[in-house]
């Protein structure tokens, strides 16, 4: 009867890697970096989840990604980006094992060059609450277009 190896040793390399995944000793924290130390060691996050600042060591040692999975470096790390950190207490300090830079959200993309793109581009358009031109506020078609006179009430159907 003959054995056939490569199941036997497949199945042993499969139990000998592991998915990486918090221990259960380390804490998860999102939050935007206040700062990072000159010598890239050391990472002060305002946390989301406690409303306070935390300062972490061993930045210098971790694995940083992308959101995606891009692998980055501590010069990649600004104060006012959004991560999350993965660390755990040692001796008197917390040491970080992951930080993850999170994707920019999208208010924080549009700027004031944006909004009046949006601004011009819906000029004269029927769906925006502005007056046709040629047409008076006081002729406008839809009550919400006319300009009321001070202290007036604006009453649905009038």
């Amino acid at each position: 009867m003959k054995i056939t190896l490569l199941p036997v040793v497949a199945a042993a390399a499969l139990a000998c890697t592991s998915i990486p995944r918090a221990s259960a000793d380390e804490v998860v924290s999102t939050g935007l970096i206040q700062s990072v130390s000159d010598k890239r060691e050391q990472l002060t996050l305002h946390s989301e989840q406690s409303h306070s600042d935390l300062l972490v060591y061993g930045l210098d040692k971790a694995n940083i990604f992308t959101a995606d999975g891009k692998a980055l470096t501590t010069a990649d790390l600004q104060p006012g980006q959004r991560v999350t950190l993965e660390y755990a207490m040692r001796g008197q300090r917390w040491y970080v094992s992951k930080v993850i830079l999170s994707e920019p959200r999208p208010a924080a993309r549009v700027g004031a060059e944006a909004t009046e793109r949006i601004r011009e581009s819906t000029e004269g358009d029927a769906r925006t609450p502005s007056a046709p031109a040629g047409i008076t506020p006081q002729e406008a078609p839809f009550p919400s277009q006319r300009k009321l006179p001070q202290g007036a009430v604006h009453r649905m159907g009038s």
